[in-house]
């Protein structure tokens, strides 16, 4: 698993890199504020997404509150065969809020 810092996230989506950006916090929390363009898949229903995921050949970004429940995602990923770039959000929306976007909502 690869991880990639809020910078570099907003320096690469500024550039035009076509990233998917996969938010897998719970309903009440992506509500709260998401990445531009960012998809949600609460880890709560990864079944339902899981499989789907780890046959995309896009690159993806995974996202959480702080950047743990992302790595697990990604972890999951890799043991269902994803050869793709995967890319893990460092310290996740809080860091986020912190170094790209202060507007970003904090919880």
């Amino acid at each position: 698993m690869e991880s990639i810092a809020p910078r570099d996230l907003a320096r690469r989506l500024e550039a035009g890199e076509r990233l998917r950006i996969v938010d897998v916090r719970e309903a009440e929390e992506f509500a709260l504020g998401a990445l531009p363009g960012s998809e949600h898949c609460p880890l709560s229903r990864w079944q339902e997404w899981l499989e789907d995921l780890a046959a995309a050949e896009d690159p993806l970004v995974l996202v959480c509150h702080h950047g743990v429940r992302s790595a697990r995602v990604a972890l999951l990923l890799e043991a269902q065969g994803r050869t793709a770039p995967t890319l893990n959000l460092t310290g996740g929306v809080e860091l986020w809020a912190q170094e790209v976007d202060p507007s970003f909502p904090r919880y």
